[in-house]
């Protein structure tokens, strides 16, 4: 009701295309999806939903896009201008460079930090797992619990894979007959989808899926 009312008192504006009327319209959200294209979160090579060269965590992943255009804008207006209206487009968006996901498939946010959530007023992965698994009729559970609150915008590649290192616990165990989505905004050096989806196998899973919605090609992610 809140978001109804400041729409009309504050209306959005299409990031692509400036329109008037919503944060993305209909016709700039259609040429995202059209532009999505599946690539390893490794090697960045073409992929169905797993690369056959190399050796990861996680069994499939999907990605909608690279990080620019419209899509950069979008995220981050979603995450540095606490624009919470860009929770609906992006999983939308996501959503629709998923397959059709198995029965009982779960889908698990990656948890942000605290100080973030303060700083937003929302925790912006939750929002965009939560909308992921009612598109794509899925189960929805916070899974992940943070075991330090560590940032790492701004930090380097080897940095960001010792603090995820430490990052993640999984307080219950899980069926190994289930799927587990792993949901995340950005992919940048890969380590915390990385450490996330070793959490979630150590506590019984065994078939660990991710789905982000964008990353940055400016690292070599995932190094062993």
């Amino acid at each position: 009701m809140l978001d109804k009312i400041f729409t009309l008192m504050a209306p959005h504006y299409c990031l692509g295309c400036g329109v008037k009327g919503k944060i993305l319209c209909t016709s700039c959200e259609s040429d995202i999806v059209e532009d999505c294209q599946n690539r390893c979160l490794k090697c960045t090579a073409p992929i169905f939903d797993h690369c056959k060269t190399c050796r990861l965590p996680f069994s499939k992943s999907w990605r909608s896009s690279q990080r620019e255009g419209t899509l950069k804008h979008l995220v981050d207006a979603y995450k540095f201008q606490s624009m919470r209206a860009a929770a609906r487009p992006l999983a939308r968006i996501l959503a629709a460079c998923l397959p059709a996901l198995p029965p009982g498939t779960v889908a698990v946010p990656v948890p942000t930090i605290p100080k973030h959530i303060r700083q937003r007023g929302f925790d912006h992965t939750r929002l965009i797992a939560k909308q992921v698994a009612r598109l794509k009729n899925c189960q929805y559970q916070e899974l992940l619990a943070r075991r330090n609150n560590t940032v790492q915008f701004g930090q380097n590649a080897k940095t960001r894979r010792a603090q995820a290192a430490e990052a993640f616990a999984c307080p219950a165990g899980l069926s190994p007959k289930i799927n587990y989505l792993i949901v995340d905004d950005v992919c940048t050096t890969g380590a915390t989808l990385a450490e996330a989806a070793k959490v979630l196998k150590a506590a019984g899973a065994q078939h660990v899926w991710v789905a982000v919605l964008t990353k940055h090609d400016k690292f070599d992610i995932m190094k062993r």
